[in-house]
């Protein structure tokens, strides 16, 4: 984002095409460096999942996950309440940047802000460590550098499993973030970036993003793998303007700076 502002504010459009979790799209929305147009594709989607300037490209989910050489069978999470128990202390991974997970709880899983906080400061007081990256966290919760991780994506573990690493991972609850399709305003290829944005929309690019080991936005096209929960915290495009709040209640929960 920081780059793609810059070139623009040099005259110069980085790229044709924008796909990123949709704060960001917003963002660059409100940089006035997006294009104004709805795709034939999105009349599939449901409210929540398109916008004026954008259509979603998939959903990330964040989940549990844990090391099951570490975590004993009768002993697996089954909802994140689990991991008050006090034998998660010292146990625990999450990504810093994932203030999600508080205003998903917040507005979702507690309907109540004071109840959240409440939630995740008994978490905090577990010690959790955190690394930036979800794929780092996914490394490292194979490597066995701890029990289990609070934050992870749902969509990094179905391969890792089929390779043999001794993990698994939470579906009864979780928290999911849109990403999002977008175009370029002044983008150097404009036609192809209109090709290439209606194709990710449609059911046929879906069905790639599928078989990609992504889990698709469009309602009737299915994930390859197990990555959807049971029970979804969407954050919606509402919930987007509140990120700064969150993102404050966050760091305060867990002193990071």
């Amino acid at each position: 984002m920081a780059r793609a502002v810059t070139e623009a504010r040099g005259g110069k459009t980085l790229a044709d095409v924008l796909q990123i979790p949709l704060e960001n799209v917003t963002q660059a929305y409100d940089q006035g460096l997006l294009l104004d147009i709805k795709l034939p594709e999105s009349a599939g989607y449901p409210e929540g999942l398109k916008g004026a300037f954008w259509t979603a490209s998939d959903l990330q989910y964040f989940i549990a996950a844990w090391n099951t050489n570490l975590v004993k069978k009768d002993e697996e999470p089954k909802t994140y309440d689990d991991f008050l128990h006090p034998r998660w202390k010292g146990r625990l991974i999450a990504e810093p940047r994932d203030l999600e997970m508080v205003l998903a709880f917040a507005k979702y899983r507690f309907k109540s802000d004071e109840k959240a906080i409440d939630f995740w400061k008994k978490i905090a007081a577990q010690n959790v460590e955190f690394h930036k990256g979800h794929s780092q966290l996914a490394e490292l919760l194979v490597a066995g550098q701890a029990a289990a991780c609070l934050t992870c994506y749902s969509h990094h573990y179905p391969s890792r499993i089929r390779k043999g690493a001794p993990v698994n991972y939470m579906l009864s609850e979780g928290v999911a973030s849109i990403n999002g399709t977008a175009i370029f305003k002044n983008a150097p290829h404009p036609n192809t970036a209109l090709l290439f944005a209606r194709w990710v929309s449609s059911e046929e690019g879906q069905k790639v993003m599928s078989a990609g080991g992504r889990t698709p936005a469009h309602p009737k096209v299915e994930p390859k793998e197990k990555t959807r929960t049971e029970k979804t915290y969407f954050i919606t495009v509402a919930d987007l303007k509140e990120f700064p709040k969150y993102d404050k209640i966050w760091k305060e929960i867990f002193r990071l700076r």
